[in-house]
């Protein structure tokens, strides 16, 4: 069955049935997935409190570093605020290059 059709069959099989239950799955599976990100987050913050190693430290915060932008980015969006955007670029960029930063300073011994 080729694809196009398949999406036209899968469509119709949605607009004559119940579109509530199907609002409900797509609404639980965001739940869900939000559900797991914060506690993989949690789970990194948690890691990067504890952890002893400068290397391992330095990837979790770039780890946690990237939902913030995401977050702000969306925000952004939501207000309709270009401000944030701003802020979302400058975090970005501050944490691509304190990465850059520690990672030469632990393989060379220097930063730049």
């Amino acid at each position: 069955m080729p694809l196009v059709v398949g999406l036209a069959a899968a469509t119709d099989a949605r607009t004559a049935g119940d579109n509530t239950s199907t609002a409900t799955t797509i609404a639980a599976g965001i739940a869900i997935t939000v559900v797991w990100r914060t506690g993989l987050l949690t789970a990194a913050i948690v890691s990067l409190d504890r952890s002893r190693s400068l290397a391992v430290r330095i990837l979790l915060l770039d780890t946690v570093t990237l939902p913030l932008v995401a977050l702000l980015i969306l925000y952004a969006d939501a207000q309709r605020q270009a401000y944030f955007l701003d802020a979302a670029l400058a975090l970005a960029l501050l944490s691509f290059i304190g990465t850059i930063a520690a990672a030469r300073f632990l393989a060379d011994g220097r930063v730049f």
